[in-house]
């Protein structure tokens, strides 16, 4: 495990894409805090998400926003697909598991206090040629995302990998959530590696390209949120 230093560039290739009208920093946001631990599960875990692709590779649908409580497909706005959690309960709870024990270690990391989790929600996203997701929140006043608190994103590939992009890009954000700037933080996406932010956090996933024709050469992500 180990908590990664902040990396700060500016927001210039993907401005056009992102249809961002902001110009620099916005005074009062601050760098998104993140926790990064590479090497995050064990191989014999490894081969069950694997698996769990595999066995899936036909069940995945088109995935959608949340916004006044309902889900929307916006193809202009979010491109990929998913399935829930509910396809593959076994690793579901041992996943979750592991994660919400490292709860301490989060809160400490991030600098915020400790909570209890009243809820847990995981998802399994695969990203393919062309696929992107512009700059979002993943809490805001919907009964289903206000009391996320916690969002964590863990990555799987193919190695050695065979796309290029998909990057998470980490926007500093205010302490009140209600605005940002061009200037963030870049992340790779590192194979058996988990990145955990606040929710409040704005951030994207810029467009992906793969390499070859196999969807299964994406990115592919088991990605969730605890809840306050």
């Amino acid at each position: 495990m180990e908590g990664e230093c902040r990396e700060k560039r500016r927001i210039l290739d993907i401005l056009s894409q992102n249809e961002l009208s902001l110009e620099g920093r916005i005074e009062g946001t601050i760098a998104a805090p993140f926790y990064r631990i590479l090497n995050f599960l064990p191989q014999q875990m490894i081969d069950k998400v694997e698996g769990i692709i595999n066995a899936n590779k036909d069940a995945f649908k088109t995935s959608a926003v949340v916004k006044k409580d309902k889900s929307h497909v916006n193809k202009d706005f979010r491109s990929s697909k998913m399935i829930l959690s509910s396809s593959f309960p076994k690793i579901q709870e041992e996943f979750l598991s592991k994660i919400s024990k490292l709860l301490p270690s989060i809160a400490k990391h991030l600098e915020i206090i400790e909570f209890e989790i009243s809820n847990k929600e995981l998802q399994l996203t695969m990203h393919e040629s062309g696929d992107f997701f512009k700059l979002h929140q993943d809490s805001s006043d919907s009964t289903a995302t206000e009391k996320r608190k916690i969002t964590f994103v863990y990555y799987y590939h193919r190695t050695p990998k065979k796309f290029s992009g998909g990057d998470l890009l980490l926007h500093d954000t205010s302490q009140d959530k209600s605005s940002y700037s061009l200037n963030y933080t870049l992340i790779e996406p590192i194979h058996n590696s988990i990145v955990v932010f606040p929710s409040y956090i704005y951030h994207q996933v810029t467009p992906i390209q793969l390499q070859s024709n196999d969807p299964l050469d994406g990115r592919f992500t088991l990605n969730g949120w605890l809840h306050d």
